[in-house]
């Protein structure tokens, strides 16, 4: 009771943002980074694809950092620890939309769309906010659809790392570790695919997204 009356503050709301982006900011940054497949990002970007970046929920302490400044609209929980998420983001240069497939969707969808059709890139944690871990929910294939944007699975590994006790077993890295940052096969979506097939990708992008986080793993 106590711990939550204190992250109602009004003070400690508009610090503790600030003091977390610096401890990303300073672990991350202390990160010696292998990057694997990055031949698959460059392509994409010299083409001038627009990308919706697919990450495991568990993996989003350091991949907003490596894609800092760069005003990717990221969909966050719509809760007190998504406020503080969004707030934490908003330090790193991202735009967060605030909803997920247990509250407030329709809406962030909605609003994630007309941003992503204004040409700029999004970013998606799947799994999230509640689980199951590693599932891939379709919000993001429909998202891809109607914004005709680029799926693109990326991940990332630590030698060393604290992992909580969360259901996602959420992934802070140990200062000075090594690292290695995978990108996956893209995904283009039609508008056209009946349910079956949406399924279909839906299982194929789920699946590229545990392959590239196991192979992240093993390379650690």
């Amino acid at each position: 009771m106590k711990i939550r009356k204190i992250l109602e503050n009004r003070f400690v709301k508009k610090v503790l943002p600030y003091l977390l982006s610096r401890v990303i900011r300073f672990i991350n940054s202390t990160i010696r980074l292998k990057i694997i497949n990055e031949e698959i990002y460059l392509e994409l970007k010299k083409k001038n694809k627009k990308l919706i970046y697919t990450i495991w929920h568990n993996r989003l302490f350091y991949i907003p950092y490596y894609f800092r400044n760069q005003d990717i609209h990221i969909l966050v929980s719509e809760s007190r620890d998504g406020n503080y998420l969004s707030n934490t983001l908003k330090q790193l240069k991202f735009y967060p939309i605030e909803g997920s497939s247990t509250r407030g969707g329709l809406k962030a969808a909605v609003r994630m769309i007309r941003m992503l059709k204004k040409g700029f890139d999004g970013g998606i944690a799947p799994d999230g906010p509640q689980g199951p871990k590693y599932y891939l929910k379709r919000g993001v294939i429909d998202i891809a659809q109607k914004t005709g944007h680029t799926i693109l699975p990326v991940t990332y590994g630590v030698s060393k790392k604290w992992q909580l006790s969360a259901w996602d077993n959420f992934i802070i890295p140990f200062p000075f570790a090594k690292g290695v940052l995978v990108y996956g096969q893209p995904f283009e979506v039609s508008k056209d695919i009946s349910s079956d097939q949406i399924e279909e990708v839906r299982l194929e992008i789920e699946q590229e997204l545990c392959r590239i986080t196991e192979l992240a793993d093993e390379q650690d």
